[in-house]
């Protein structure tokens, strides 16, 4: 069983985090019963179905959550199950702030087959601690639990919305309880309007306050351990309550197409996945060098030999009008290179040479016939290194940056690399060119893979801006890990900047080319245009 249980993180971490080793089991001792309704026999999981559980904590700190307990009694329950239970939960943060977090998850993670929302408890702590008297309104609350339950509906994913637990053990009178029974009867309202589970945590914590404490004379230690957080009897009864109405919701899941991408040496049989449909009841086109899929698109029928990096993009159309579905997936052919000495102090950061450029063709401009105009050092493969450069003119256009130094890698094995640019980045290590992201475009991905030794290994960046917008973001999957954003920790330079090395590549055009571009920038219908993300697998 695969299941990936990455600890409670703040908000900060979670907008960009990348994935996160699985951490081990927490102390506490689950009710048998929590997820024997999500692990029996007749739900219909799938080889690699995801769960994602996102919002209020509710769980005291050292104390399992809702994922530690369902994965605990799922691995008891279904050893034959394949499944990634994931938590982005923290005490006190408002739902609007939940509604960007989720949004970065499935951006980032697309894959999720059910998605359980439970938020509201943060508003009102979140008004606690700042002393307000005010928390959004019910109206506005509903808003943004309708915007992230359609967002995960979008991504292709099951919806379990969960109605705010109690805050304090007060029946009445307790900070906020008619604003947060308000949040509730919209989830209530909410759940079936948009075709999501209900999971009422709220309705039997309440009526098991009336029943203990209907004088509302206690304001803890009924079912709460402090505000905010439920004591393990509770938060037993609420993963129970989670567990049903995750069971319940996949049979809302949507069928859907997955191309499972993977590094290759050699050749590599490349595949498009159909999930909970009969592969016979959809029809699959696709293309393999990351253009738009029209109706000429190839027709898939079987897996096909790959012996490049290669970006393949899908459009599925259910024969019997059930809709479409769209995919992408990289199949990225990696070589080996050993890591290199390197005499003397290494230092952190990284160095960036910066060159003004005239208009370029296609592919890229080529930096190895320039003279940078100007050298500093940044921290990682970033855009705000343009900061250090007193040259740097506004606005950020027709401009290119050589990022130079070592990257050091903490273990062998294959690590894959993927560049979110606008517009063009081409990553190398030594002279083994790893990820392409060629042209002038809006924000796109390009992926790549290497197999490292341990130890340092020469890395080289380039980016080139042309008009209009920009972007550079750089990350990284370490080996058996997903993606994430490229820790500085694992960037070097030398204390003075090296003696720049060519690259020999292909260009069509170079830097002092006064010619028009091929490819018109930043459009959103152009091929590429529509960023798709780092895949999980």
């Amino acid at each position: 069983m695969r299941i990936a249980l990455p600890a409670c993180l703040v908000l900060a971490a979670l907008a960009w985090a990348g994935d996160e080793p699985a951490m081990p089991p927490m102390p506490g001792q689950p009710d048998p019963k929590a997820a024997a309704a999500v692990a029996a026999a007749d739900v219909a999981w799938e080889a690699g179905d995801r769960i994602i559980i996102v919002g209020d904590l509710l769980a005291p700190p050292n104390q399992p959550g809702f994922a530690p307990r369902l994965h605990d009694q799922l691995l008891a329950s279904r050893k034959d199950l394949d499944l990634v239970v994931r938590q982005l939960a923290n005490h006190a943060i408002p739902a609007a702030r939940w509604r960007d977090a989720l949004k970065t998850e499935l951006a980032q993670r697309p894959s999720a087959q059910v998605v359980v929302i439970g938020v509201g408890m943060g508003d009102a702590l979140a008004a606690l601690n700042a002393k307000a008297t005010a928390i959004p309104s019910r109206d506005e609350y509903r808003a943004v639990v309708e915007d992230m339950a359609k967002a995960a509906q979008a991504a292709g994913a099951a919806v379990v919305l969960c109605t705010p637990a109690v805050l304090g053990d007060k029946p009445v009178g307790g900070p906020f309880t008619a604003e947060l029974d308000g949040y509730a009867e919209a989830v209530r309202a909410l759940a079936p309007a948009i075709g999501a589970e209900l999971c009422d945590l709220r309705k039997p914590q309440m009526e098991l306050l009336q029943a203990r404490n209907a004088k509302a004379t206690r304001e803890l230690n009924v079912v709460s351990k402090a505000l905010g957080q439920l004591r393990s009897e509770a938060m037993d009864a609420a993963t129970t309550a989670v567990a049903q109405a995750v069971a319940a919701a996949v049979k809302r899941i949507p069928w859907s197409i997955r191309v499972p991408g993977i590094p290759f040496k050699g050749t590599a049989q490349a595949e498009i996945q159909v999930r909970r449909i009969a592969p016979e009841r959809v029809e699959l086109r696709y293309t393999t060098d990351g253009s738009e899929v029209g109706a000429t698109a190839k027709l898939y029928q079987k897996p096909f030999a790959v012996t490049e990096t290669t970006q393949i993009r899908v459009v599925a159309t259910a024969k019997d009008g059930g809709g479409s579905r769209t995919a992408t997936g990289w199949w990225t052919a990696y070589r080996s290179r050993a890591s290199e000495s390197v005499a003397g102090e290494m230092l952190p950061g990284l160095w960036v040479d910066h060159y003004p450029l005239k208009r370029w063709r296609d592919p890229i401009a080529n930096l190895d016939a320039m003279k940078a105009d100007a050298t500093a050092v940044w921290p990682n493969f970033e855009l705000d290194a343009v900061s250090r450069m007193a040259v740097h003119r506004w606005p950020n256009e027709w401009f290119a940056l050589r990022f130079t130094g070592w990257f050091m890698a903490p273990y062998d094995g294959i690590y894959r690399f993927a560049t979110y640019s606008d517009d063009a980045t081409r990553l190398w290590f030594g002279d083994t060119l790893v990820v392409r992201n060629d042209n002038l475009h809006a924000m796109r991905w390009a992926h790549g893979s290497v197999e490292l030794n341990k130890g340092l290994h020469p890395v080289t960046l380039w980016y080139a801006q042309g008009p209009s917008l920009h972007g550079l973001e750089v990350h990284v999957a370490l080996p058996g890990q997903r993606y994430q954003r490229l820790p500085d920790l694992l960037l070097r330079r030398t204390p003075a900047p090296p003696v720049r090395k060519p690259l020999s590549f292909e260009v069509t055009g170079g830097a002092d080319d006064a010619g028009e571009p091929d490819a018109a920038p930043n459009l959103p219908g152009a091929p590429g245009g529509v960023p798709e993300p780092p895949r999980p697998e």
